[in-house]
């Protein structure tokens, strides 16, 4: 580890929570049809993944749908501090699915799906295999988009808190500015020791 410590960026954050449900969207949604009694791959996986900020969730081509948007507008807590300085944070995160059928009810119930599944992925895998130290889940809601003549959108927006540990540490990085900062800088590596004091008795 570099005198800088761990820097989490935002869409760190985002990026992990995509490639989670990236990874483990076949296993829910299999799950959800099996309990569901529907027949093996009804629920067409993910077309597209987008992160983003902000709540843009219209305007998507018939090729790219279920289309995932994992949407992050920042933190949501006052982030703390440990006594060895490291800050941890909870990013407030939406994560909505856009997903299209040919029938009002049919798309409707195709939103349902994917809510359910999504819940279940980032409760169940909530340290997005390593990155966060956990995920809670706030809610959700549901809502149709405009479309097409002849095609039905909804979407189903499940909404999460995702903590993270070692976004920042105090007390870290260079002790005075570089003269040539763009240039690869042979920063030195930083190893934390960690020691166990055992008092003993004064003679």
């Amino acid at each position: 580890m570099s005198i800088f410590g761990r820097i989490v960026l935002p869409q760190h954050v985002r990026a992990a929570v995509a490639e989670t449900i990236g990874a483990f969207a076949a296993d829910y949604l299999a799950e959800i049809e099996r309990a569901e009694e529907l027949p093996p791959k009804t629920l067409p996986l993910p077309r597209s993944y987008v992160t983003r900020v902000d709540d843009r969730l219209e305007n998507w081509p018939e090729n790219q749908l279920p289309a995932v948007i994992v949407m992050s507008p920042g933190t949501g807590a006052q982030p703390s501090v440990d006594s060895e300085g490291e800050y941890r944070a909870r990013w407030a995160v939406n994560v909505a699915v856009v997903a299209s059928a040919n029938t009002e009810d049919a798309t409707s119930d195709l939103a349902g799906y994917y809510a359910g599944a999504v819940r279940a992925l980032l409760v169940q895998q909530g340290t997005l295999r390593g990155f966060a130290s956990g995920t809670i889940w706030k809610g959700e809601r549901y809502g149709d988009l405009p479309a097409d003549a002849g095609r039905t959108l909804a979407t189903s927006i499940e909404v999460f808190e995702v903590s993270v540990e070692d976004v920042v540490t105090r007390g870290e990085g260079p002790r005075k500015p570089s003269e040539e900062p763009y240039e690869e800088t042979n920063w030195p590596d930083v190893a934390r020791v960690d020691v166990d004091l055992e008092p003993t008795e004064a003679k």
